[in-house]
């Protein structure tokens, strides 16, 4: 009898633990969804192309005070990677001007439209996700958004590039050869002959891509030369105009996968 009494008071707080346990991912899930970004290039050989499957996590985190409840999500996948003729790759990293500034926002953005209305509701975008099915025709993600803010006292829309960062290596073997390429006017920095085509997003089941892209870059801190543009009053700003070395971080490239 002993031994059981105390099986049933050591069940109980485990019971309980596991009750409160299922009640938490009932009331709160997490909603996942992957996609597959391709980014197509126009070169003087034809269209070139370069894929890569994300996946994308979120779900609310509540709080005993109502205010300070929240949101997470997170993306797991690498970087795109276009080999071009001219022996140059580019790279579409996993940053992006899209609303939140990163993939999830992009295919949000592109695939559920509701969620620019909605002011980015990342947890309600990604449940809708992922209740559709594999999509059979890829969506066109927009070269730029437009939003609003307010600028000394007045309403005003700006435009801005909605595209993920395109990057280069001038030099593959140069870490600090990197040059942002200008989805525009790539011509600067690729050639001749090269345009963005287009590039598109697309609901999938296939598995989150995982080629080790680290391991096609150069050995290095990778950094990239910018000009120091300033902010409201560039006069007053010593580094305006000055070149700065910036840091390129690995989790552009490379999130969530084990490498």
């Amino acid at each position: 009898m002993k031994g059981k009494a105390m099986l049933w008071l050591l069940g109980t707080p485990l019971a309980l633990v596991v009750a409160i346990f299922l009640y938490w991912q009932l009331r709160y899930p997490t909603h996942t969804y992957r996609f597959k970004l391709m980014v197509e290039v126009e070169t003087p050989e034809g269209i070139k192309h370069g894929s890569s499957v994300y996946e994308v996590k979120a779900r609310n985190v509540p709080n005993i005070f109502p205010q300070g409840a929240s949101r997470e999500w997170a993306v797991q996948g690498e970087a795109v990677a276009v080999d071009l003729p001219n022996g140059q790759t580019l790279f579409a990293l996993m940053r992006t001007g899209a609303l939140h500034g990163d993939m999830a926002g992009l295919s949000m953005s592109a695939l559920h439209p509701s969620f620019n209305e909605d002011g980015g509701d990342i947890v309600g975008a990604a449940k809708a996700l992922s209740l559709r099915l594999a999509d059979e025709e890829p969506t066109l993600v927009s070269p730029t958004r437009t939003y609003s803010r307010y600028e000394s006292g007045e309403l005003v829309e700006n435009t801005v590039n909605n595209y993920p960062t395109l990057i280069t290596f001038k030099d593959l073997n140069d870490p600090a050869s990197i040059v942002e390429v200008n989805p525009e006017n790539p011509v600067a920095h690729i050639g001749e002959g090269y345009s963005i085509n287009r590039i598109t997003v697309q609901i999938t089941d296939q598995d989150v891509t995982n080629t080790g892209i680290l391991e096609r870059l150069p050995q290095g801190p990778l950094t990239k030369e910018q000009t120091y543009t300033g902010e409201d009053a560039p006069e007053l700003d010593l580094y305006f105009g000055k070149v700065q070395n910036l840091r390129v971080g690995m989790s552009l490239f490379s999130q969530g996968l084990n490498e």
